[in-house]
Parts: structure tokens; C-alpha cells; sequence
């Protein structure tokens, strides 16, 4: 089962874990979550790490059906544990599918720590739908083109450099993960209701920058989605988390991945929404105010989640 780091050591997950004698060697924790509806949009995640010497050290396809018989829920977390003290590269690619249908690729380029534990973030976004490129049977590769000898894959829509400094990751932090929680099925985490929320909200126009100027009642937090229709007579028809006014994609508040900016003032989305909205792939894009501002440390909730419901 892919779960938090209390239990990676259990598992014995890429590498031995090191006794009490030992001094403790850098981890890489891989934080694995998404903001479709599970099994509606994917109900499998493939995880593949390779080492900076080619060595492909995992490669397993993750259930996440929300069943009895399902490998895990989201969000959850995977350790690469370093092999000395000095950083060393290492790949993460990340593969989100329905059954066999493999539809959004994520990469990462960046290190494993020699002598702390560090994050990662690789979630399976919807804004990367069509991202997973067949190269030979059973094999993927990022639809986005390396350029100038930089290997480019899918954030947030759009093709940005896979490298990212191990520097700038942050230390593990379980709470920002499993929404304050310390992890999975800890009663202190909080989901984020997307349905409650959202059925509640307004549709809103981004400008011709793809920036929102919203009025954010006073107590309220900005909460932002992509909207698409809802059909009761076929509820799979749209990606989502479905309710009755329609079915959503929530956007995280977050420089990389999502919106940024000062609800107060001016609200950038990344422009990949827009360019949906304009093939009438996304509907409209949807706000409210009602809960928690949605960010990466708050999953969603719903039948697949590690983080319960209030």
C-alpha cells in the first residue's frame, strides 16, 4: 500500500531503512494527490522513479478505486531514500489513468537530499488531461518538447521545466499534506467539500489576461473551480466532482499548480484555463467563498480521500 512516511520504513519502499544505530539518511517524500472524481476520471496512478544512474528502482500502478480491494486513498506519500550523504538526481514520473487509458504525465527532475527529508509535490491535474504520450507499449513520455537540452512536462496545463532545485523544496511536513493532519485518517486533517462549496457559488468572467476581480464578503475565502455541465442522465459525461449545479475541478491557491495573487485585488489563473474556456472545453470558471481557501494541503473529499471528512 503507498502511504504516509510512518509507514514507508514498514514497506521497505526503494531502499533499506536505517537502524537505530545508523545516522539518518535524506528522504525524498513524493506527495501524490489529484483534483478529479475517483474512479469517474482516473482510478489508477503509476509511480516510476529512476535513480541518477539510469537505474529504474520503482515502478508500480497504484488502485485508487475507492474500494475495499484499492491499493490506497489520496493523498498519500512515497519515500526515495538517499544512498549517502550528498544530494543525488533522481526522475519522478507520475501517470494518471482510467483503466488502461493513460491521460495526464507529470515529471520531475530534481534530487534526493542527503541529510534531510524534503517534499515533492507531483499531483495528477485535470489541466494536464492528454499530457501522457505512448512511446512503445507500456511506455510513457511527456507531450511537451524538450527545448535547449531541458526536459519540459505538463504543470498546470502547460509545458514549464521538469527541474526543480532540491533547495528550494520544503522539509516534510505531514500537516501540509493531510490537510493539518499527521497523517492519513488522522481526525485533526480536513478535507475540502468541493460539491458543498461550489454548488453555492457564481459563475465569474476572467478578463482578457485571464485575471478574475472578485468581491469577497467580509469572513469569506476565495475558492476557485473550473465548471462543467452536469447530466443526471449520464453523471460520467463531464470531468469532476459532481453536484447539482454542475460538476467541478477546484483550483489550488498555489504559485506552481493554481491561482495566485491577492483576492482583494487581482486573481491570476494559469492561462491554460482560459484557453479551455475558450474551446468550450471548460464551461465557466466558478467561485466561492464558504470554506477554507482550497490549497494543497487540503484534498479534496469524497470516497477516496485518506482525509476525512468534518
Amino acid at each position: 500500500m503507498l502511504t504516509w512516511i510512518g509507514r514507508l520504513c514498514a514497506l521497505g519502499l526503494l531502499a533499506g531503512c536505517s537502524s537505530e544505530e545508523e545516522p539518518m539518511r535524506g528522504q525524498l517524500m513524493i506527495a501524490l494527490g489529484t483534483d478529479m472524481s475517483i474512479p469517474k476520471d482516473i482510478d489508477n496512478i503509476r509511480a516510476q522513479v529512476v535513480r541518477e544512474n539510469g537505474t529504474l528502482v520503482h515502478d508500480r500502478t497504484y488502485w485508487i478505486e475507492p474500494v475495499d480491494a484499492a491499493d490506497t486513498r489520496l493523498p498519500a506519500t512515497l519515500a526515495v531514500v538517499a544512498s549517502g550523504s550528498d544530494d543525488e538526481d533522481v526522475e519522478v514520473r507520475v501517470i494518471g489513468s482510467r483503466g488502461n487509458d493513460a491521460r495526464m504525465f507529470s515529471k520531475v527532475e530534481t534530487a534526493i537530499p542527503g541529510s534531510r527529508l524534503a517534499t515533492i509535490r507531483v499531483p495528477v491535474q485535470w489541466l494536464c488531461d492528454g499530457s501522457a504520450s505512448r512511446i512503445a507499449d507500456d511506455t510513457y513520455e511527456s507531450s511537451c518538447s524538450a527545448r535547449d537540452g531541458e526536459e519540459y512536462s505538463c504543470v498546470a496545463g502547460t509545458c514549464q521545466p521538469a527541474h526543480v532545485d532540491v533547495d528550494d523544496l520544503p522539509d516534510f511536513d505531514a500537516s501540509a499534506i493531510f490537510g493539518g493532519g499527521s497523517g492519513p485518517d488522522d481526525v485533526l486533517g480536513a478535507c475540502f467539500d468541493t460539491v458543498r462549496c461550489f454548488d453555492d457559488g457564481e459563475d465569474v468572467e476572467p478578463n482578457a489576461d485571464c485575471e478574475l476581480q472578485v468581491d469577497v464578503p467580509n469572513g469569506g475565502e476565495l475558492n476557485v473551480a473550473l465548471k462543467f455541465p452536469f447530466d443526471a442522465a449520464d453523471p460520467d459525461a463531464s470531468p469532476g466532482i459532481c453536484g447539482e449545479n454542475g460538476c467541478y475541478v477546484p483550483l489550488d491557491k498555489d504559485d506552481r499548480f493554481g491561482w495566485r495573487g491577492d483576492p482583494a485585488e487581482t486573481v491570476e489563473l494559469p492561462p491554460a484555463v482560459c484557453e479551455k474556456l475558450a474551446s468550450g472545453e471548460v464551461e465557466h470558471v466558478r467561485v466561492c467563498y464558504t470554506q477554507q481557501t482550497k490549497a494543497p494541503e487540503f484534498p479534496t473529499c469524497g470516497p477516496w480521500s485518506s482525509v476525512a471528512s468534518d
